[in-house]
């Protein structure tokens, strides 16, 4: 991973006991950032088809945060391969036909909805319709049924 920015501090804030004062360097930073323009960040694209509004508020819900554009990397903006399974496991539900090779392989909204447009949808794999069948999932992920049953277990607990 590249920083976006580098910033030079004369001196790192420090509490009484002589370490580092996290909270007021997190604050720093959140009003130094403000007070300086953005680089030419990308505006964040909205959605535009079903699948693209259903995987955006998934995405949203996920990664906690509502600046998510349909362009953006999924592992780029904070996704992580147990966020992945979320998604997944979330858009499953949501009846988007698509598994976790997927979201590796289509990093970003606009990718998996034109996927997930392009295959029947699924019937939804909630937990009151039972125990879920891993099949090409737990293949796409290299993980036995055990332990993709228990992720999923763990994953739903919260």
């Amino acid at each position: 991973m590249v920083p976006a920015r580098l910033q030079v501090l004369p001196a790192l804030p420090l509490t009484p006991n002589r370490k580092v004062d996290r909270q007021a360097l997190a604050a720093r930073l959140a009003s130094d950032l403000a007070a300086y323009p953005s680089d030419g960040d990308p505006v964040a694209v909205p959605p535009g088809t079903a699948a693209e509004r259903q995987l955006h508020a998934i995405w949203c819900a996920v990664l906690g945060r509502l600046d998510v554009g349909v362009h953006d990397n999924f592992f780029g903006i904070g996704g992580d391969s147990i966020r992945g399974l979320q998604v997944v496991t979330q858009a499953r539900d949501a009846g988007l036909a698509l598994t976790v090779r997927d979201l590796f392989d289509r990093q970003t909204i606009a990718a998996l909805a034109a996927l997930a447009d392009a295959r029947p949808p699924t019937g939804g794999t909630a937990a009151a319709d039972g125990p879920v069948t891993a099949g090409p999932t737990s293949r796409a992920t290299g993980l036995s049924d055990s332990q993709l049953h228990g992720a999923l277990a763990r994953l739903r607990k919260g």
